[in-house]
């Protein structure tokens, strides 16, 4: 009897350890089953939302695939640890509590993980407020009695033995789906996008019978933080080498300061004075013809990948272009609670899959299968990309950032999303541009600086990859190549960030560089040229239409080196806010932002920059000798001055200002207008 007992005793411990592996087992199946029921819910509600908005274009399935491998993966690294320690807690609470483990499991994920996503999954839905909030985490515990309770009663039903076995099979099978959709998410860009590489064509070449045109748009990448165009630091190797077979402009002027207006006039050859596309009127109106609907009607494919959500049919952008690629909303496709916390407490990421970019790897995808598809065609085709890295917040992979940075400098850059500051776009474009930039320590305003860089150095290995993606298939000896972007980026220079306010170089010296098929030597021009000189460039090269047409001042820039670069005026416009009627109120009571809020004019020669503000103060620089634009001369020599204003008097009295037939003024702008620019950072508000 008393060694029976004895062996009950020594049993004791091994019944025990036997227990607590099972608990742990079965925490283990409740979080692999709810991190595929969480993933799914999320990828499916934001594919949902995400299709809502596409302009007639569906959310590929390959996508679908890998971004809801994307969310699950990431809920498993954070709920299975979470959940072994739960379940261990249960297991030494189990042997003082007559409390069924398994229930209590499935009711602790879903309050745990609840309480962790709802209110994140609000703010992601621009859903706010304390009373929300509360109703959220009420409808959570709510739902956790509920399963526990639910749980219960099914165990009791099934017994311990069945309910375990249908545990055990549903967690087999949710790691098996989890595998597949793993595994469609390592083939896809949203795997590592700062490693991702396009995948080579199909055999064969992809033929043309005629002149396509390849359009790159880097958008807010600002030319003089290029080694292209002079940037001491490397920041652009492949571009430094296409510069030596293209024809460089290195006086490139845009004439908007900020998207709408900017590709406006590059798509119409238009300037903003014409086209009237700006902060009063944020439309681009058919009165206008588009580069795009000229080669579609002249039997060209056109196609435009945009991650910009303003270059698109929102703001008429996207007229002319048969095909449609909203890669800014399908790049927000993978976007899910998890991450967002990431980004609000600023964790460095331990993932490839959460350090991400703005769309550009995915875009190249896209833009690859696109050409594949085409190629039975044969037509020419307009291919038009907006890649949007450099724009704020400066999205750009880890090993990128690494280049420009140290380690206490890269990880201090994932603070600056939104850990340290608030959403970094509000607290750059407008507490900053607002308020004064006192908030920001001068060693953040570094990291911010060179995680620009960063970006800059990434979009130029993206833009190789196009490149090369055109020349395996044998497209770029007949292709023209044009790389600009549309403005560029106040960095801590004049007392601004972003690209909201005047008519500086910061925002008006924009890289251009073209490449007409089969040219082997580079040339590079220093006379000014502008954006909306694109238009007749592109028509030229495209359909040999050497004539723009009526009320048009735009250039074939390829004919410049056969006529000379003489000593032409290009004109820049800022159009104002002050009559956008979204200015900030406190604007009224300063001076330094009230006149940021004018509308400003500037006229630029080869050495002079004349800068007209509607307040009455006028500027003028030496660009040559003081490309900062540091010191104004428009007292000193008044001679330059006078000149310039002459040609600005004379080029606003042969150009009318275009009046819209219906005008739209932004309090009266639709709401998802509204919402794409605030997102972008060019209206006040989160």
């Amino acid at each position: 009897m008393q060694a029976a007992e004895d062996g009950d005793v020594d049993a004791l411990p091994r019944r025990g350890a036997r227990f607590v592996g099972r608990t742990v087992i079965a925490g283990l199946g409740v979080a692999i089953i709810g991190s595929l029921a969480l993933g799914a819910a999320e990828t499916f509600a934001g594919a949902w939302v995400v299709a809502s908005k596409l302009s007639g274009e569906q959310v590929p399935l390959g996508l679908l695939a890998a971004a809801l491998g994307r969310a699950v993966l990431t809920h498993l690294l954070v709920w299975c640890p979470l959940m072994t320690v739960c379940a261990l807690a249960v297991a030494v609470v189990r042997r003082r509590a007559a409390m069924p483990p398994e229930p209590f499991l499935w009711g602790a994920f879903v309050a745990v993980a609840g309480f962790v996503v709802a209110p994140v999954a609000l703010t992601m839905m621009g859903r706010g407020g304390s009373l929300i909030h509360a109703g959220a985490y009420a409808g959570v515990a709510v739902l956790a009695i509920v399963t526990f309770a639910a749980a219960t009663v099914i165990r009791r039903r099934l017994g311990m033995m069945r309910f375990g076995r249908a545990r055990s099979l549903a967690a087999w099978v949710s790691a098996l789906l989890t595998v597949g959709f793993g595994a469609a998410l390592v083939r896809s860009p949203l795997f590592n996008p700062g490693g991702y590489q396009v995948s080579p064509p199909a055999a064969g070449r992809s033929a043309s019978r005629g002149c396509n045109v390849l359009w790159i748009v880097l958008d807010t990448a600002r030319a003089d933080r290029m080694s292209c165009h002079g940037c001491p630091t490397p920041t652009t190797p492949f571009l430094d080498t296409w510069a030596k077979q293209a024809v460089v402009f290195d006086r490139a002027v845009s004439d908007g300061m900020w998207t709408l207006p900017s590709h406006a006039s590059m798509f119409t050859g238009l300037s903003v004075r014409q086209h009237g596309a700006g902060y009063g009127h944020v439309w681009l109106d058919n009165e206008a013809t588009t580069v795009a609907e000229v080669l579609r009607d002249n039997g060209y494919l056109t196609a435009l990948f945009s991650n910009n959500r303003l270059v698109a049919p929102l703001t008429n952008l996207a007229q002319g272009f048969e095909v449609y690629h909203d890669m800014g909303r399908l790049a927000l496709l993978g976007r899910f609670s998890l991450e967002m916390l990431c980004e609000r407490w600023g964790v460095t990421p331990m993932v490839p899959w959460l350090d991400g970019d703005s769309g550009a790897a995915l875009t190249n995808q896209f833009a690859a299968q696109w050409l594949d598809d085409r190629a039975r065609d044969g037509r020419p085709f307009l291919m038009l990309i907006n890649y949007m890295e450099a724009h704020l917040p400066y999205c750009v992979p880890k090993r990128y950032r690494r280049m420009y940075m140290d380690r206490r400098q890269v990880d201090r850059s994932y603070d600056l999303r939104r850990r340290a500051y608030g959403d970094v776009r509000g607290a750059l474009e407008q507490r900053f541009n607002h308020q004064g930039g006192q908030f920001l320590a001068l060693a953040d305003r570094e990291v911010l600086k060179r995680q620009y860089l960063a970006t800059i150095r990434y979009l130029d290995d993206r833009v190789g990859e196009t490149i090369e993606m055109f020349e395996r298939r044998g497209l770029l000896d007949d292709t023209l190549v044009v790389i600009t972007s549309d403005h560029g980026e106040y960095l801590d220079t004049h007392g601004m960030w972003g690209h909201q306010y005047g008519t500086y170089n910061d925002l008006a010296h924009v890289s251009l560089m073209i490449r007409e098929p089969g040219r082997r030597d580079g040339l590079r021009i220093r006379a000014p040229v502008q954006h909306s000189d694109l238009y007749a460039t592109v028509l030229n090269a495209a359909l040999g239409r050497s004539d723009p047409g009526p009320g048009h001042d735009s250039w074939d820039l390829l004919a410049m080196p056969r006529v000379g670069e003489g000593s032409r005026v290009v004109i820049c416009q800022f159009s104002g806010r002050d009559r956008a009627g979204d200015a900030p109120q406190h604007a009224l009571h300063d001076p330094v932002l009230r006149h940021r809020l004018r509308p400003q004019i500037a006229a630029v020669d080869a050495r002079m920059k004349y800068i007209s503000s509607r307040d009455g103060q006028r500027e003028l620089y030496d660009i040559a000798a003081d490309p900062g634009e540091t010191r104004n001369l428009f007292t000193s020599r008044p001679t330059e001055a006078e000149r310039l204003a002459r040609h600005l008097r004379a080029w606003r009295q042969a150009v009318p200002e275009y009046t819209p037939p219906d005008p739209e003024v932004v309090p009266d702008m639709s709401p998802e207008v509204r919402r794409a620019l605030r997102a972008m950072g060019y209206l006040d508000g989160e």
